[in-house]
């Protein structure tokens, strides 16, 4: 059986303002992410944030995450998860 020692996708934060999710994708950049921000229309903003460098070693994705958790709660946001492609 083999196994699979990388992965690729992005993750999702969340936040209520344009502000916070601006600043946490500073933050997130600075930190060696890519980041796409959206704005959700009636459920405030989308941060989707990614590796620059994908595909990426599969047992980084729980630091990666954690990371990004901090993150968002330190701007007042949620992190969502990680959704593989």
């Amino acid at each position: 059986m083999a196994v699979d020692l990388l992965c690729s996708g992005t993750f999702r934060l969340r936040f209520r303002n344009y502000e916070s999710a601006r600043e946490a994708g500073r933050d997130a950049g600075a930190a060696g992410f890519a980041t796409t921000l959206a704005d959700e229309k009636t459920d405030g903003w989308s941060l989707v944030v990614a590796r620059r460098n994908q595909p990426f070693p599969r047992d980084e994705e729980g630091r990666y995450s954690g990371r990004l958790r901090t993150i968002a709660t330190t701007h007042g946001g949620a992190f969502e998860g990680f959704t593989e492609s």
